[in-house]
C-alpha cells in the first residue's frame, strides 16, 4: 500500500516491497527497546554506573549506539530477527479500532478530503481494501501498486456502496496477516502503510490522536524493523510517551545517528511524510525529508 504521494505507491513501495533486493536478503541489526546486549540490562541501567542514561536528553546515548564490547558495538550483538506475526497483530488491532468508527460515520463523511493529494476518505479506504485483497489473493503482479494500478483499483470499486468498501477492508485486515507472515518480510511494509492510511482517515474525520493510540505498540517495532531492512537513515528517538529509546535505521555505515526528541505520533508523521502542522519536536543530524521511509 502506498503513502504520500498516495498515488505513487509503486515508486515508494512497489517492486522493492514485493521482491528481494539484489544480492539476496539483507541482514541488519536489531535495536530493541532498551536492550543493550544479549540478555543484558535495559539501556538506562547499562549506563547508570557511569552516570549516563542512554535515552537521556542531554545527548548521552552511549548505551545503545557505539558502546564497545571487546571491539564490538552493542548494535553488533544482535541479529535482526523478524517477528512474522507483528504485521498481522497490527492489522487486527487497527481493524478493531477503525471498522467500528467507519460504520458509525454518515455517508457524507466518506467524501472528506485526506492528507493524500486528490483522495477522499472513500478513495483511501478503497485503495487500502484493494491492496489487502491483492495480498490475500496473491495478485501481486509487476506494477501492482503503481499509481495507475492504484487508480484502477479505486475505479473498480466506484459503483460499490461505502458499506461494501468497509466490508472488503475488514476482510482484508482479518486475513492478510497470515499471508504477510509467510512472505519473509517483503510485505511487512504493507501493514505499516495500512495503519498510516487509517491515521489519514481519522485525521480527516477530526478524530484526536490520528497517528497514535494503542496501535503504536505494534507500529514502533515494525517501523524500526522496516527502517533497518531498507537501510534507512540511522536515528535515535527519545520518545516522550515511551519509556525506552527507539533505535531506527542502519547503523552499519559511517553516518552518525540522527537524534529525535518528541512524541511517538509525530515520529510516525515524519517517517510517513505526513503534515507536521501543530507538532513539537527536535530533530538533529537529518532532514525531515530524509526520514520519509515511503519516499525511498
Amino acid at each position: 500500500m502506498g503513502v504520500p504521494p498516495c498515488s505513487s505507491a509503486a515508486e515508494n513501495l512497489g517492486e522493492r516491497a514485493l521482491g528481494v533486493p539484489a544480492g539476496g536478503p539483507r541482514t541488519g541489526r536489531t535495536w530493541v527497546f532498551g536492550r543493550c546486549g544479549d540478555g543484558g540490562p535495559p539501556c538506562s541501567s547499562a549506563a547508570e554506573n557511569s552516570g549516563e542514561r542512554a535515552g537521556r536528553r542531554d545527548g548521552a546515548n552511549v548505551a545503545c549506539y557505539g558502546t564497545s564490547l571487546g571491539g564490538m558495538t552493542i548494535a553488533d550483538r544482535y541479529d535482526d530477527v523478524r517477528d512474522p506475526e507483528l504485521p498481522g497483530r497490527l492489522l487486527s488491532s487497527e481493524r478493531d479500532a477503525l471498522i467500528p468508527l467507519l460504520r458509525a460515520r454518515p455517508d457524507g463523511d466518506f467524501a472528506l478530503r485526506t492528507a493524500c493529494p486528490g483522495w477522499t476518505v472513500r478513495q483511501v479506504l478503497a485503495h487500502c481494501s484493494a491492496a489487502l485483497t491483492r495480498v490475500v489473493e496473491s495478485r501481486l503482479e509487476k506494477g501492482v501498486f503503481s499509481p495507475e494500478a492504484n487508480e484502477r483499483d479505486i475505479a473498480e470499486r466506484g459503483d460499490w456502496t461505502n458499506t461494501q468498501v468497509v466490508d472488503e477492508l475488514e476482510r482484508g485486515m482479518t486475513e492478510a496477516g497470515a499471508v504477510i507472515a509467510k512472505a519473509g518480510g517483503a510485505l511487512d511494509v504493507v501493514a505499516l502503510g495500512e495503519w498510516v492510511h487509517a491515521g489519514d482517515v481519522r485525521e480527516a474525520f477530526g478524530e484526536p490522536g490520528a497517528y497514535g493510540g494503542g496501535g503504536l505498540e505494534h507500529v514502533l517495532p515494525l517501523l524500526a524493523h522496516v527502517s533497518r531492512e531498507k537501510r534507512h537513515v540511522p536515528l535515535h528517538a527519545d520518545l516522550d510517551d515511551v519509556d525506552e529509546p527507539l533505535l531506527l535505521g542502519d547503523a552499519a555505515g559511517d553516518r552518525t545517528p540522527a537524534r529525535y526528541i518528541g512524541d511517538a505520533p509525530t515520529l510516525v508523521r515524519l517517517y510517513a511524510g505526513r503534515p507536521l502542522v501543530g507538532t513539537r519536536y527536535e530533530l538533529a543530524g537529518a532532514g525531515e525529508a530524509e526520514l520519509n521511509i515511503f519516499g525511498r
